[in-house]
């Protein structure tokens, strides 16, 4: 299904995005590859490359599937350059690795508040409902 820039969901797994960024480290450019569910605005999953190629998607939608989900990416790759790639100097790929799996799995889908669930925390809402 085609959004046609229709981001909002009405329910859990009504809708997916996905979305490819560049970051560059160490003189060369990483691939992120992100899944988010709509809804709760969470991170599905993600993967990293060096290449921009199939093994980045497979490996972002293999880890996706497994979550028993079915369904704002370029809004999200843009507050984690901001908050995060662009906020402190990676001085290796592992270092960027590192960075990305923290912002993603502990401060984005866990912490953060989302305007979509009435600034609750995609945590909080899990854990009360």
């Amino acid at each position: 299904m085609l959004l046609w820039r229709d981001f909002g969901a009405n329910q859990p797994n009504e809708k997916w995005t996905t979305d490819i960024t560049c970051i560059w480290v160490e003189n060369q450019c990483l691939y992120l590859m992100t899944v988010m569910n709509l809804y709760p605005r969470q991170i599905l999953s993600w993967s990293l490359d060096s290449s921009m190629t199939e093994p980045l998607v497979t490996a972002a939608l293999r880890m996706a599937f497994p979550t028993k989900c079915f369904g704002i990416r370029s809004l999200f790759c843009s507050r984690l350059k901001v908050e995060l790639i662009y906020a402190e100097p990676y001085a290796s790929i592992e270092a960027v690795k590192s960075g990305i799996f923290e912002y993603i799995e502990i401060s984005y889908n866990r912490l953060r508040r989302h305007s979509r669930l009435a600034m609750s925390a995609l945590l909080s809402l899990k854990n009360n409902g």
